[in-house]
């Protein structure tokens, strides 16, 4: 997932995917104006959610989607469960999940400050 705030660029990429589902569309002519409108509106999100939520808006919309519709696309999204985001997932997030994802960021952290790789990353 991208951490990074949307920016013209990325926003520009995204609008333009959308764009190609709707070709009548007079918004496509405007796309460059469009990315840094969209991006400045969303600075809230990260460019992963404006992603899927400009998606999300997409799919339930049969117009170009316009801010207000990611921006309520992007509440919807967060108000699922980290289990309903992952698609096939199997299993429920457990307490021993969170134990060993803790203990892994650990060695991480550690194997960053002094440049030795835990055993689990070796191969």
């Amino acid at each position: 997932m991208n951490f990074l705030k949307p920016d013209k660029a990325g926003v520009l990429k995204v609008l333009q995917r959308i764009a190609l589902h709707h070709p009548r569309s007079k918004q496509i002519t405007a796309l460059d104006i469009l990315a840094e409108d969209y991006a400045k509106a969303c600075q809230d999100m990260t460019m992963g959610q404006f992603e899927a939520a400009a998606m999300e808006a997409n799919a339930n919309s049969g117009y170009f989607p316009v801010i207000k519709q990611i921006r309520e696309a992007h509440e919807k999204l967060c108000r699922q469960t980290p289990v309903e985001l992952r698609a096939g997932a199997e299993e429920a997030w457990t307490p021993e999940h969170a134990s060993l994802s803790r203990e892994r960021a650990k060695e991480v952290i550690e194997a960053l400050r002094t440049g030795i790789k835990p055993a689990w990353m070796r191969q």
